[in-house]
């Protein structure tokens, strides 16, 4: 834990403690993954991203007590959310389909059934290849080998599921998702997000979001280059002026090239 973001180390440490106290002997294991260990955490913006392999299936109660733990982290730390899955032995390494109901926390509250990007052949991915062991055994030890195919199947299906229905909200007026991509986090998440699967579907691997970004502005036509600058900028944090004079030239943009990275797929 000695290399963590000393803002990480505190609230993680505080976290094993209430854990500990309030659900003592429950997880066997506990990884870090996410933009921690892809180099790309910003404090701040960046979750802490988890996956606690507990030894048993949790309770009515015990879901009620890890409601407890989590709304008192989350009281106390609220700039820096904790999101992440809590697994059994069954069910790590399992894909969605043969996985069952898993609990999560979403940063904001305790879910059952998650079907999120928090347990899934993405998480195990980069829980095998990158993921920082804080407590138990090494992943090595849960997880047999990804088939990199089975990764790419499934980039390819998120891509013309969530972001093709993103990308239809976004684009119609008036509507929330609409107002949030005027945004600059809307920006970033569409941008660098759909850069990401992008990324995996011609490499077979995962990339941060910046690194995810750059590797875009090498690939796809020059015409893109401006919005893909101007992600990086808004998740780099740079105070240096934006790249447009207009939200809603920006937002076009950007709609543009989700469009031209979706009919990648």
């Amino acid at each position: 834990m000695d290399n963590l973001p000393e803002n990480v180390k505190i609230i993680l440490n505080e976290y094993f403690k209430v854990f500990s106290n309030n659900l003592p002997n429950l997880i066997d294991s506990f990884y870090l993954t996410g933009s921690i260990v892809l180099d790309d955490y910003h404090e701040g913006k960046s979750d802490i991203d988890f996956v606690g392999v507990i030894n048993r299936d949790m309770t009515s109660k015990d879901l009620v007590t890890l409601k407890k733990i989590h709304k008192e982290i989350s009281s106390k730390y609220h700039k820096t959310a904790l999101d992440g899955s809590y697994v059994t032995l069954q069910q790590i390494g399992k894909l969605d389909k043969n996985m069952g109901p898993v609990i999560c926390f979403d940063g904001k509250k305790i879910r059952y059934d998650c079907r999120s990007g928090n347990a899934g052949i993405v998480t195990w991915f980069m829980l095998k290849n990158y993921g920082i062991t804080l407590k138990g055994d090494i992943p090595d030890n849960y997880l047999s080998n990804i088939n990199v195919n089975d990764l790419i199947s499934y980039v390819r299906l998120n891509a013309n599921s969530y972001w093709v229905n993103w990308v239809e909200k976004a684009s119609m007026n008036f509507s929330i998702k609409s107002m949030i991509t005027l945004l600059k986090p809307g920006v970033e998440w569409g941008v660098l997000g759909i850069s990401r699967l992008y990324y995996t579907m011609h490499e077979g691997d995962i990339a941060s979001k910046y690194q995810a970004g750059e590797y875009a502005l090498k690939k796809v036509p020059t015409s893109f280059e401006r919005i893909i600058k101007e992600a990086l900028r808004i998740r780099k944090g740079e105070d240096r002026k934006s790249y447009y004079r207009s939200p809603f030239r920006r937002r076009k943009d950007m709609l543009l090239f989700m469009r031209y990275m979706i009919n990648q797929f």
